[in-house]
């Protein structure tokens, strides 16, 4: 049997391979189809033929015979009607010919004659027709029995002429005899005596009865012909009934197991989300990216199209799934961004991070761009401002990783680019006028969110705890069961770092040589530069399946075991103040993407309440962090330990840091040079006895806030007991931006590592500062030379 779908009505049907390529009418909706020749398919719809020039009969004319190909073959399901190219039925059913037209009407006309009561004069007009036909019966049998008798063989030549002619004589007069009764039977008319036909035989006059008048009847109402069938329309599918589906779940999902994916779908209504690719007044292709040159086909209802449809464009089609990634019967729902309601076409202010990447001129006809730091690895959209050509000075001072509010008119998205145009860069002190404000963040999650294959994983949903090796296992020996359980969720894998990567903020954990597959997790900048330089490493990250002979971890951040231990707390052995002490520290102002200055300070502990820093070095660091993997050495150009007499003013002033234990806290205060007082706030660097979470604060002079909170402890190098802490100065002035810096130290060593950033209110960071101890007994190197 062949399963198919009717093209009009959607109803499902099947048929006998016999009818396969036949034209066949669905008498559901009267649809013109071609049953298909394959299982599953939907049928071909034919055009249906000319409308005819009268009214047409809706009577069907008696079935053909089977023919000798369909005998004994099962008819095709109730609600289709089988129709052969070779015969005339289906165009006698919808057309009327002049040779065949007669003959019908003969027909019709017989069959509503025979509907009709019989009155008093057809009565005995038929009894009189019935009696002449008996005795020409009677007369021929005599004769035929006479000839039979006769001895003389001479004349049985002669008598069976005759008898043939007494037949044909016969047959002549019963046709003339019912000709003649049902054209005069019926209609209210009175209706002729019938005159009695000649007869070569000898027949008995039958006495008759004068006809009564016939009574007189109302005319009857003229009935108007019935329309002729009506094609059924395409159907319209509403889009509430439709299954909401991305285009690139669609893409990805049928990537990994065709057959599978068309089976669960076929004959299903889908609402798909996604990007016009392409378009023509008959199909809609969805597609991504511009270069693409596959994507999802929709076959649409005629005159459903939006006329401003462009390529590029935000679209939303409900259509029937047929396999193959073919959409039949679509139309168009909506054809524009969920976000454009809110932003396009209105001035908005995003207040963002500069992307690494930042200034191009592609595809802009040379104008100023600046582009905005996305706030995941995995963000499918970019975000592109323009500036007019007088902005290209204060466009070129803006520097990678730097905070930023952008005012500019929303032109909405074009396939995964969203351009603000007329844009100017808005001071952190002017107020907003008019404009729409919103973090970049926001504005990123509002215009991807049509592209999602799926929605983000939930924070608040634990995550699937799993080895590097464990996951490798699981996605070799059965990629679809893989991708259903670890695919778009939050995982946290274990593992040995492989390889750390700084110019793709990527980290590679092994899995062992009978893996195929290793695990690569992708950072954010300022996640990756928090990293540390360790032999193992868990990782938290959404995955998303097998990706360039990798399972990928995107999102990644590194997550501590032992940070939410409880029972261990703050202790004064992460801070020892010893007289004595001495520290060596790398201090980096991070400025561009290389070349930024370093200076080497001594950090020494004299007496019980006073920290000494002295410069030692000054030079360039090819790089925008310490932390890189390899470690970067640095370009000294400055000793200052060598004094030269004859040279003033050849380093830096000596800086003085007082310290205090108060009330559990440990206390400091900068001591500026005289004459110049010292302020009275201490700032409450350390707190002993603090766990996990807990947090501790201080309010300066000015207003402004600095909170301190335990982030968690780990285990450093040499299985060194560490704890990260995390200070937040907040401005009363200025609420959107504000200071945090990460600050870690190890027990019976002090502070080892410092990262100061700016953070904004839409959760961008920009790295300012780097400090990071310099191991003890290390002898600098000298300057080198020019």
């Amino acid at each position: 049997m062949i399963n198919f779908v009717c093209p009009g009505c959607l109803s499902s049907h099947a048929a006998n391979e016999a009818f396969a390529k036949l034209r066949a009418r669905c008498v559901m909706c009267g649809v013109s189809i071609r049953i298909p020749a394959a299982n599953g398919q939907t049928a071909e719809r034919l055009a249906p033929l000319p409308s005819p020039s009268r009214p047409v009969s809706t009577a069907r004319p008696a079935k053909p015979k089977p023919s000798a190909r369909s005998a004994g073959l099962r008819p095709v399901t109730p609600g289709f009607e089988e129709v052969d190219d070779s015969s005339d039925v289906f165009d006698l059913e919808l057309r009327e010919d002049e040779d065949i037209q007669p003959t019908r009407k003969k027909k019709r006309k017989a069959k509503e004659a025979d509907e009709e009561p019989e009155s008093a004069i057809d009565h005995e007009m038929r009894r009189a027709m019935d009696n002449e036909i008996a005795h020409a019966e009677a007369a021929f049998r005599k004769e035929a029995t006479a000839e039979i008798e006769a001895p003389d063989a001479v004349d049985v030549e002669a008598k069976r002429k005759q008898k043939r002619q007494l037949a044909i004589g016969g047959v002549a007069l019963l046709s003339f005899a019912l000709i003649g009764y049902f054209a005069f039977s019926g209609g209210s008319k009175p209706k002729p005596q019938l005159a009695a036909p000649r007869d070569p035989a000898p027949i008995a006059k039958v006495e008759e009865k004068k006809p009564e008048p016939p009574k007189i009847e109302p005319p009857k109402k003229v009935e108007k012909p019935p329309e002729p069938m009506a094609v059924a329309p395409e159907p319209r599918l509403a889009a509430r009934e439709g299954i909401p589906f991305a285009a690139s779940r669609m893409l990805s999902e049928r990537s990994d197991a065709p057959a599978a994916f068309d089976k669960s779908l076929f004959g299903k209504v889908l609402l798909v989300y996604g990007t016009c690719g392409s378009v023509s007044n008959e199909t809609i292709r969805l597609a991504d990216r511009e270069t693409d040159q596959g994507g999802i086909t929709c076959f649409l209802i005629p005159e459903s199209v939006s006329p401003t449809l462009q390529p590029g464009q935000a679209v939303a089609i409900c259509g029937l799934y047929t396999g193959d990634l073919h959409l039949a019967h679509c139309s168009v729902v909506r054809v524009s961004a969920s976000a454009d309601e809110e932003f396009k076409d209105k001035e908005i202010e995003l207040a963002g991070v500069v992307a690494p990447s930042s200034t191009t001129a592609a595809d802009t006809d040379l104008l100023p761009t600046l582009i905005l730091q996305p706030p995941l690895t995995d963000t499918l959209i970019t975000i592109r401002c323009l500036f007019r050509q007088t902005e290209r000075e204060s466009v070129s001072k803006l520097r990678p990783g730097q905070p930023v509010t952008i005012r500019g008119r929303c032109e909405g998205r074009t396939f995964r680019v969203v351009r603000l145009h007329d844009c100017t860069i808005v001071p952190p002190t002017e107020s907003t006028t008019g404009a729409t404000r919103a973090a970049a963040e926001r504005f990123f999650a509002a215009y991807e969110a049509d592209l999602l294959p799926v929605p983000r994983p939930d924070p608040a949903v634990p995550p699937i705890f799993v080895t590097a090796e464990q996951l490798a296992v699981a996605f070799e020996a059965n990629l679809a069961q893989a991708n259903a359980t670890y695919r778009y969720k939050l995982v946290e894998v274990t593992g040995k770092v492989l390889q750390r990567t700084l110019g793709t903020n990527t980290v590679i954990l092994e899995t062992g040589t009978r893996h195929k597959f290793q695990i690569e997790a992708i950072f954010m900048p300022s996640q990756f530069a928090t990293l540390r330089d360790e032999r193992s490493m868990t990782i938290r990250g959404v995955c998303v399946g097998v990706r360039g002979g990798s399972v990928r971890l995107e999102n990644g951040q590194r997550f501590d075991p032992e940070a939410a231990n409880p029972a261990v707390r703050t202790t004064a052995s992460y801070l020892p103040l010893q007289s004595g002490r001495e520290a060596i520290y790398d201090f980096l102002s991070v400025e561009k993407a290389g070349d930024n200055p370093i200076l080497r300070y001594q950090v020494l502990f004299v007496g019980e309440d006073l920290i000494r820093s002295t410069p030692i070095r000054a030079g360039h660091f090819p790089a925008r962090t310490l932390f890189g993997d390899p470690a970067i050495q640095p370009k000294w150009t400055r000793d200052f330990t060598k004094v030269d007499p004859k040279v003033k003013n050849q380093s830096p002033p000596t800086r003085l840091t007082r310290y205090r234990v108060q009330d559990g806290t440990i206390e400091f205060r900068d001591v500026p040079p005289p004459p110049a007082q010292p302020s009275a706030w201490w700032d409450p660097v350390f707190k002993l006895g603090m766990k996990h979470g807990e947090s501790w604060s201080g309010e300066m002079p000015d207003g402004a806030t600095v909170t301190y909170t335990v982030m968690g402890f780990s285990k450093g190098e040499n299985a060194r007991q560490m704890v990260e802490i995390r200070r937040v100065l907040k401005s009363t002035k200025e609420s959107t931006v504000w200071e945090e810096s990460k600050i870690m130290y190890a027990v019976g060593v002090g502070e080892v590592s410092r990262i100061v950033t700016k953070q904004s209110a839409a959760g961008q960071s920009f790295t300012g500062l780097e400090m990071r101890l310099v191991e003890a007994g290390t002898d600098p190197k000298p300057p080198e030379k020019k």
